[in-house]
């Protein structure tokens, strides 16, 4: 592919974020076009998919809360708008919840400083459990742990046929939208900034004209592309392993999210319709690119000691990705400055979504597509932005 393309908004990076936000503004009538030589397969690909915005939350993170809980209660209504005519709606929202377990003594307070912001939540729905009640709802639990807790109103679903359905209802609406090449730079069309002089990037396959937004909403790729902005919190990869595994009788798999404290380790156990089960998920800032064999391990040997029948699983895949933190988890999430410290509309980034990415995802679209075509103002609190140095 070669010569110039032209759209109204060019979304880079199609991750959840990239991918929902392209949607928001296609199904609000814009023309869009999404660049990424991977669709769907960075940080998304790894992810769990847990709509826990409180069970998710650990101290520190408060002020991301209130994002999180919003989001939360947008999936629903989300996801039934990515339906395609003549298609199955295979985007399943689990709604069983969650339960939180405890493995020893400092794990079981560690289940109740989670307890205690639960309590906090309005409108939340956790209860204490004993072993034996535990047990009832997930007969293959171990019947060796200290404590366990219930959470209602978790939801989860798949991020892998997330990113394909929001793909699918993209190109259903409009055909051709998303491309797979790389962007490289971002510029002004006209040398300054703003939405009437429209912007050019350049690519791996030639140049694309955005005649009124750049949405760039490429993770941790952020760093490689050069634009004319950059965000004042710097990013920094926060390295997961993420497996799935498929247990070899079918009833070994849990109805529900199971969410375990493994003698001072946090390891998830989450079900796929597909029979499948995700487990995860190490959060790692060293050296090692790839997947790390004793993380590996970790997470093994925690999910095996919670649930002992996962032992007779298949071991199907390893996923090890890196996600785009900031220093304080809030994402950051705006209009970019320019050098003399004015905003340059039209250049928009949304990035730094750590954990978060697939439980923020229609929050985050909907707050890009109300500022770039309502002007509406950003959420705060969020990272900013400053010009690039």
């Amino acid at each position: 592919m070669s010569g110039t393309r032209t759209a109204a908004h060019v979304v880079i990076g199609a991750g959840v974020i990239g991918l929902a936000t392209a949607w928001e503004l296609a199904s609000r009538g814009e023309d869009v076009l999404v660049l990424d030589p991977t669709p769907g397969r960075g940080a998304s690909w790894a992810a769990a998919g847990m709509i826990a915005p409180v069970s998710e939350q650990v101290p520190g993170e408060e002020a991301l809360a209130a994002f999180t809980r919003a989001s939360a209660a947008m999936h629903t209504d989300f996801l039934a708008r990515l339906v395609v005519p003549g298609e199955d709606a295979d985007v399943d929202l689990g709604r069983t919840g969650t339960l939180v377990v405890a493995v020893d003594q400092a794990d079981v307070r560690e289940l109740a400083l989670t307890e205690r912001l639960l309590a906090a939540e309005p409108g939340r729905a956790e209860q204490r459990l004993t072993v034996r009640e535990a047990r009832r709802l997930e007969p293959a639990l171990s019947p060796r742990i200290g404590a366990a807790l219930r959470v209602e109103t978790d939801q989860w679903l798949d991020p892998r046929r997330l990113a394909s359905r929001l793909m699918a209802a993209l190109e259903s609406r409009r055909p051709g939208s998303v491309v797979r090449e790389r962007a490289l730079s971002v510029v002004a069309a006209s040398g300054g900034g703003g939405d009437d002089a429209g912007w050019r990037i350049e690519t791996t396959a030639g140049e694309v004209s955005a005649q009124r937004t750049v949405i760039v909403a490429a993770a941790l790729g952020t760093s490689v592309l050069r634009t004319p902005a950059a965000p004042h919190t710097p990013l920094h990869a926060e390295r997961g392993d993420v497996l799935r595994i498929r247990p070899l009788d079918r009833e070994d798999v849990p109805g529900r999210v199971i969410r375990a404290f493994v003698r001072g380790r946090q390891t998830y156990i989450v079900p796929r319709a597909d029979g499948t089960v995700v487990i995860g998920a190490t959060v790692r800032t060293d050296d090692v690119s790839g997947t790390h064999v004793g993380a590996t391990l970790d997470l093994l040997n925690d999910a095996v000691e919670v649930v002992p029948a996962l032992r007779e699983s298949t071991l199907e895949d390893i996923t090890t990705r890196d996600r785009p933190a900031t220093r304080d988890h809030l994402p950051v999430l705006g209009v970019a400055q320019s050098p003399a410290g004015d905003a340059m509309p039209g250049l928009v980034w949304a990035t730094g979504f750590d954990r978060h990415g697939v439980l923020l995802a229609p929050w985050a679209a909907r707050s890009v597509a109300d500022h770039v075509l309502a002007g509406q103002p950003f959420p705060q609190p969020v990272n900013p932005y400053r010009s690039a140095s």
